[in-house]
Parts: C-alpha cells; structure tokens; sequence
C-alpha cells in the first residue's frame, strides 16, 4: 500500500522547488486533489502505487534531468486524468497541469513545460537534447525491466483496467502499443536506464508482442492434443503468482480468504496441494483409490516457513509445472482414480480440475488482500464447458465460474450455496461410430422432439421428472454412470422419458434417437445412444422445458458433443454415420 502521507511530503517539496519557498497558497489541497484521482475505482495498475514507483525513478534519474523539480510534477500529473474506455487521457491531464499549476504559484514557463512532459508520455520518443523528457520517459517505462514477476502482475493489472475490452481486441491493442516502443530507437535514454535495465527492456517487449498478436487458428494435430489442458495449467499458475507476488509482503495467516473459512496461507499451500495430487494421480494411473501425495506447507521440519509468501508462490510454480508435464506425457486413453462422478478421470479433467482450484483460490486470497483479480476469459470458459456443463452462460465466463462456485452473483439467479463439478463421461472403446436413426424404433410420425439447448448435463436432467431423477441418481452413485438408453415422447404437451434402470411410465417411452456402437475395434462392448441427448453427456439446461415440433432431424449434435467431450476425434463422415476415433 502506498504510504499517503509520504507522498503528500514528496508532491509540497517539488511544488516548493518549482516555485519557491513561500511562493504561492498552501500544498496540502492541491495534493489531496490529486490523491483523490489517483485513488479512483477504476484504477488497477495506474494507482498510487505506479505513481511512487515512478516518483522513485524520478529521484534516482534526478541527476540526468535539468529541472528534477518539474520532472517531479509531470510524474505527478502524467496519468492524474485516467479513464480506461477514453483516448485522450494524456491531453486532459496536461490541461489539467496547466490549470492548476498557475494556480499554485507556478511560473508560466515550468507550467508549460509540466504540460509539454505529460503529452510526451503518449509516445514515450524525447529528443536527443530533451534532458528532463528522457527521465520522466525512463521512470514511466522502468516496469518493462522489472523482474518477469513484476512485469507479468502489471500485464496482469493493465488487462484489469481494459476488463470491457474482448481479448481479442485487447491483443491486437496492445500489441500496437508494443510495436510503437520497438520502434522506438532505443527504449531508454539515460544513461542510467540504458545501463541498468534487467531484462532487456526490447527482449521484454517483443516477448510482450509476441503473446499478444492475433491468434492463428491451426488444424488440430497430435503435439496439439498433448498440449491441450497443459497450456491452460501453465497460463493459470502464471497469473496466480503474478498477481499474487504483488502481496508477498503481507502477514497471509492474519487474512481471511475471501468467503472460505481458510487464510490466505492455507488457502496457496492448498492450491500447491491440489496440483501435486492431481499429478501424482494421473501420472501413477490409479484406478481404484487415491494415490497419497502430501505435500509440506506448514514449517514443520523439512516444511516451509510459514511466513514464506514467495517460497509458497514457488511451490505453487513447481507444482503446476509437474501437473503440466504429467498432461502432456500421459496417453490421452489413461484414466487414473478421481471419486466425483464417474470415479475415475482422463488427462484433460485432472488438468481442468486444476485450472479451477488455481483459479477460484488466486480469487479467495485476492479477494481476501484486496487487489484486483480477473484471468482470461478463455480460462474461465476452458473450465466451465468440461467440468460445469450444467451450468447456463451468463454475462461473461468469469463471472458465471464465480456464481457457479458460490463466489458471485448474476442478476436473475439465486444466490448458490452447494455446488460440485462434473468430469467428462468416458466411453470405454477406442473407436465408435455415431449411426442417426430418422424415425427410431416406436415410429411416432413426423412429430419429432426439438433438440434441446446444448450446454446441460444431458437428457438425464431437465425436461421431465423421469430424466431430472435419473441425473440425481446417477451423480449420487446410485446408477452406474453409463452410456444408456433414454426415450423421451411426447406426454401432456411436453416431453417425458426415463432411463435404463428406472422404471418407465407408460406411454412415455415411444420415440428414439441414436444408436452409439464399437466400431471394428477393441474392446468390443456395446454401447448405445438413443435419445436426443447422452444421460450423463450434454443437452438441456435445467429448468428449460422443449415442446415438439414437425421437423426432420438432420443430425444429432447433442450426441455429437457428447462423444467429443468423451475424448474421441471425428475421423469420417458420411450419410447417417460419424466415425469417431480415441487419440492422443
């Protein structure tokens, strides 16, 4: 936290210094009217804290710089105009400088040229000669020499102040802004920065750019699937110990996290917990019981102190680098022990099980020590669509996680007090093929049922009673958590149907769907799909009720999404048929 009092001291010394002992009204206001800008809402990055930082540099550059005095000032107003959604923040804040520097007993000439070092922060490009200009440029743009934890919590702060932004128009952004600085002739201009900036600030930036250039889509590949859930671990560890290293310094066991029961520190040994057990179980491909990995966070002997808030950020490094290589070099047919729903899980749902516990937690000791705290969207989206596929799209991905956990609110949802999450089922074969079926065995005419919204637990859950107990059982282990058959017809106006292993009602079981077989593959086993959506697959968000309609079924793409998030490839496809193949 920034000290305030100590800054009210900085800004009367440089005000002072610009204009004279004695030469002009009381400091304090006009210090606490920038304060007051300084501390708005909307701020991540640009706050108070980047404004000492950059005070900092100013008295360790003052010797560069031909007036210190006002160099100080233009640090003071460079960003005391800053609205994120407007562009000419820069010009308002060097208006600004000159309305109220005069006013406080500035000269017309230091007041002007104040104004002139605030608008130079557009580009950051003094001249050769511009002394002062070099040093408030230098100052402003010392983060990009920070250390890598530095510079990935500002990056992480900066998209932050930007959250209205889609990400893909916030990279294209900034990497224009990155591209400006690397074109720039050099990006430090004192000798003191060009001496002494670690790691290169260009290397910095064009490491910057590179992540932030539009994505190329890329045909899916076998390195690919390794990837695949890897890449996420490895990005949501980064961001934790980004955004978290900015608070290493606080007393973590005297700060609750969030809404949990827990501390911070207990709250970051448990995310360190969580990635090593889930490496552990997937590498070692447990099958009946959990493998015990345990690891030491709590300053026993041969543990880590306590107090040790950047030692446990490293922990948390190392252990989602070995979750991560442990997704990447396990087959991707391998299914270890995971007790919630199926009992066992593939690669892909231990890794998304992680990105969520690193997630959700960074949020808890976020929310717990008070800064700013939002990843990607395409993170929050990666867990919802595998692990909560019951769950409804809301405003944005993140904020639908954080409902769906009990961490938020979404306007025209109750609030949630118990919630789980879901793996994906897994089809036991290494090659299906997906055969539609027009009009299905009980032969209803050219009535067909609509095919429910995708994105629900599937047609266990959501249309009729039959189905909803059926999910109910299934997840409280008193079904076995297989593919099975589901009938749905039509029954008062509205769909009815149930399960294999539910009795059914009669005159509810009359309309068919697809037929889900082993296709000249081992082992040979027979699975089967009918019905518009797999019992334990995707299809219907609960509550939402589908009438029937005349139309024709030209595909099924509940069973479709099903089988994909089962793990399995489409390898073929041709009329009334979709081969699907196990890969990776």
């Amino acid at each position: 936290m920034a000290d305030t009092d100590a800054l009210r001291s900085r800004f009367a010394r440089a005000l002072e210094g610009a204009r004279g002992a004695g030469g002009g009204p009381d400091p304090l206001p006009y210090a606490e009217a920038l304060l007051r800008r300084w501390s708005e809402p909307q701020r991540r990055y640009h706050t108070l804290t980047h404004l000492t930082a950059v005070l900092d540099h100013v008295d360790t550059l003052a010797e560069h710089a031909d007036d210190p005095d006002v160099v100080r000032l233009a640090a003071w107003f460079h960003d005391a105009v800053y609205l994120p959604e407007r562009s000419e923040n820069e010009e308002r804040s060097a208006r600004l400088a000159e309305r109220a520097l005069p006013e406080a007993g500035v000269s017309a000439e230091r007041t002007a040229e104040a104004a002139r070092l605030v608008r130079l922060t557009v580009t950051h490009d003094p001249g050769d000669g511009d002394r002062d200009g070099q040093v408030l440029c230098d100052a402003d743009l010392a983060i990009l020499a920070a250390p890598p934890s530095s510079y990935a919590a500002y990056t992480a702060a900066v998209r932050a102040e930007y959250h209205f932004v889609p990400d893909e128009a916030f990279r294209a952004g900034r990497a224009d802004v990155l591209r400006q600085l690397l074109a720039l002739p050099r990006l430090f201009r004192t000798p003191y920065g060009r001496s002494t900036g670690r790691p290169p600030p260009a290397a910095t930036c064009a490491a910057s750019w590179k992540c932030c250039r539009p994505r190329r889509r890329r045909r899916p590949s076998l390195r690919g699937m390794h990837d695949f859930g890897a890449e996420q671990v490895e990005e949501a560890v980064a961001d934790c110990v980004a955004v978290l290293g900015a608070v290493t310094d606080r007393d973590w066991r005297q700060v609750r996290a969030g809404r949990l029961e827990w501390d911070c520190r207990r709250t970051a040994a448990h995310i360190a917990s969580d990635l090593i057990a889930y490496a552990g179980q997937i590498a070692g491909r447990t099958q009946g019981a959990y493998t015990p990995f345990e690891i030491n966070l709590d300053g026993r002997e041969g543990g880590l102190d306590p107090a040790d808030n950047a030692g446990c950020l490293q922990v948390i490094t190392a252990t989602g680098a070995l979750l991560a290589a442990a997704v990447r070099t396990t087959p991707r047919a391998v299914r270890a022990f995971h007790p919630f729903p199926f009992r066992h899980a593939s690669r892909e749902g231990f890794a998304t099980m992680g990105v969520a516990e690193v997630l959700l937690h960074t949020h808890d000791i976020a929310e717990g020590t008070g800064i700013p705290y939002a990843p990607r969207a395409e993170l929050a989206s990666f867990v919802l669509t595998r692990i909560f596929p019951q769950v409804e799209p809301g405003p944005t991905p993140w904020e639908t996680l954080l409902w769906a956990t009990g961490r938020g609110e979404l306007p025209g949802r109750e609030p949630v007090t118990r919630w789980h999450w879901t793996n994906n089922p897994v089809l036991r074969s290494e090659r299906l093929l997906l055969e539609g079926s027009p009009r299905g065995r009980g032969r209803t005419g050219p009535r067909r049922r609509r095919r429910p919204p995708l994105g629900g637990l599937g047609a266990v859950r959501g249309h009729a009673r039959g189905r909803r107990d059926a999910g109910q059982a299934v997840r409280g282990g008193r079904l076995p958590p297989r593919v099975g058959d589901v009938r749905p017809g039509p029954a008062r106006g509205r769909p009815r149907g149930g399960r294999d292993g539910l009795p059914r009602r009669p005159g509810r079981g009359r309309q068919c769907g697809d037929r889900l077989r082993p296709r000249r593959g081992r082992p040979r086993q027979r699975l089967r799909h009918r019905g518009a959506a797999d019992p334990v697959g995707v299809g219907a968000h609960p509550g939402r009720r589908t009438q029937g309609r005349r139309r024709r079924r030209r595909g099924n793409v509940p069973s479709q999404k099903v089988v994909t998030r089962a793990g399995f490839t489409e390898v073929s496809r041709r009329e009334g048929q979709i081969s699907y193949e196990l890969r990776g």
